[in-house]
């Protein structure tokens, strides 16, 4: 379903669509825009939730871990040359 479309002047530039559900503590379907049931992959969108981990345990600081190394757990990447140096 389209979610939103982007005009540049009276022209579409972009169209975004998405599946939304919005569920309660105990996973009842509350509302929903599309199909709520769609399976969808995050992927690269959690790094920065997983990353928060380090940060919330202290493994950042007893690790020894940089801001660097915290992009780096954030970022999508295959741990090519550029990303490790």
């Amino acid at each position: 379903m389209i979610a939103a479309t982007l005009y540049r002047g009276e022209v579409i530039e972009n169209r975004h669509s998405a599946h939304v559900a919005i569920v309660d503590a105990n996973g009842r379907l509350l509302h929903s825009f599309g199909d709520p049931h769609r399976v969808t992959l995050p992927r690269s969108a959690a790094k920065p939730a997983q990353a928060l981990a380090v940060i919330e345990t202290g493994a950042l600081e007893r690790f020894g871990f940089t801001e660097e190394d915290l992009a780096l757990m954030c970022a999508s990447h295959s741990s090519e040359p550029r990303h490790i140096e």
